[in-house]
């Protein structure tokens, strides 16, 4: 996980875009899937940082709020509808797996 964030920022330098905000996304996923136990990481900041869109727009466009977003996007939500994942699916124009990923590491650590 933390391998396929820094390759996605050398990407985005070696194409000569800037770290900004991606910059910020990208941290936020490495502190977040380093220190979360649950098994299945959202990677939400990636694909946000890939559209570049900012969370209060996808919250919009999804009307859903920018607390409940960003509670998603921390991962402390037990569960999200198909309805709500297909908006911001079509919104970001993505795939579920690509928002959504599972850390085989996480998963055998709480056995």
């Amino acid at each position: 996980m933390v391998e396929e964030a820094w390759i996605f920022a050398q990407a985005l330098l070696r194409q000569g875009e800037s770290m900004g905000e991606c910059g910020t996304h990208l941290l936020f996923y490495v502190k977040f899937s380093t220190l979360c136990s649950m098994a299945i990481v959202i990677t939400l900041d990636i694909m946000l940082a890939r559209r570049k869109m900012k969370a209060r727009d996808l919250a919009a466009q999804v009307g859903i709020t920018e607390q409940n977003l960003s509670l998603l996007r921390t991962g402390k939500v037990k569960g999200v509808r198909f309805s709500t994942l297909e908006k911001i699916c079509a919104a970001l124009e993505c795939k579920p797996g690509d928002i959504l990923d599972y850390d085989f590491v996480a998963e055998s650590e709480t056995d």
